[in-house]
Order: structure tokens, then C-alpha cells, then sequence
């Protein structure tokens, strides 16, 4: 009988810890597809909604950009803005025109989403336009990001 009880404690406590590392699992992989359904489709970046930016003049609002269309706003053309897109955001920097703009320090990112070289602060024009952005970057990656995005929201309204 005694062996018996023995077994049935041991039973008990794995029950336990499977039972707690079942909960830390599930919880991990809530946060992370919680934190990931704020990626956009690859292929582009989005303006958000609740101010869509008319890059036009027309008046239109124009809601998402894909790759070769935001080449379109490097600076080159002194007519239209300089963008620079950064998780799933575009953002006009022509503010800073003499950083973003042609001939500037960062001149790599206007015109291109720029999410990976911003996180991994690195000008490097490999690091732009890259198809699921956010998917290869680490947690400290992913923190950078989120402080250049909040810099953008702040400075380049």
C-alpha cells in the first residue's frame, strides 16, 4: 500500500508541472500571435486609417503602398514628399529632408519600408522592403522598433 501512495504522489506532481507548463505555453503563444496581428501583409505598408495621408494633392486618400509605390517618394522629386515606411506605417520625413532625403545619412530608407534596418540600426539597403518584416527580429529588436515608430508618430505628424 505504501508503494502504492508513493506512485500515486509522483503521478500528482507531473500532473502538476505538465499542467503549469501547459499554461506558460499557451500563455506564450497568445502574447505572440496577440503581438504578431499587428504585421501587415508583405508587400507593402499601410497608412492607418484614422489619418490617411494624400501624397497627392488631389485630396484622395490613399490608404496602403506597395513597394513600388512608395519608391516613388525618395526625394528625387522635390514635388512630392519624402516617405519613409517603418512597421507597417508610412510616415512623411520631409521635415527631415536633410537626414531621409537624397545625399542624407539615411537617405537608404526614404522611399522604401525601412522596419528591419530600423531595428537593427543599420543603414544598409539590404535591409529594406523585406517581406514579413518583423517576423526574423529579435525581442530588443522589436523594442528599437517600437521606440523609432513612436520617435516617427511624434516628430513627423
Amino acid at each position: 500500500a505504501r508503494g502504492y501512495l508513493l506512485l500515486q504522489a509522483a503521478a500528482m506532481d507531473s500532473y502538476t508541472l505538465f499542467a503549469t507548463a501547459g499554461t506558460i505555453v499557451a500563455g506564450t503563444v497568445t502574447f505572440l500571435i496577440l503581438r504578431s496581428g499587428m504585421q501587415k501583409k508583405s508587400g507593402g505598408v499601410s497608412v492607418p486609417k484614422a489619418k490617411p495621408l494624400d501624397v497627392s494633392g488631389s485630396g484622395e486618400d490613399l490608404e496602403e503602398f506597395s513597394y513600388e509605390k512608395l519608391k516613388m517618394y525618395t526625394g528625387e522629386d522635390e514635388s512630392k514628399p519624402l516617405l519613409l515606411g517603418a512597421k507597417g506605417r508610412v510616415f512623411d520625413v520631409s521635415p527631415g529632408k536633410d537626414f531621409y532625403g537624397p545625399g542624407g545619412p539615411y537617405a537608404a530608407f526614404a522611399g522604401h519600408d525601412a522596419t528591419v534596418a530600423l531595428a537593427k540600426m543599420k543603414v544598409d539597403s539590404t535591409l529594406v522592403n523585406v517581406p514579413k518584416p518583423t517576423a526574423s527580429l529579435s525581442l530588443s529588436e522589436r523594442d528599437i522598433l517600437h521606440d523609432w515608430v513612436s520617435k516617427f508618430e511624434q516628430k513627423y505628424k
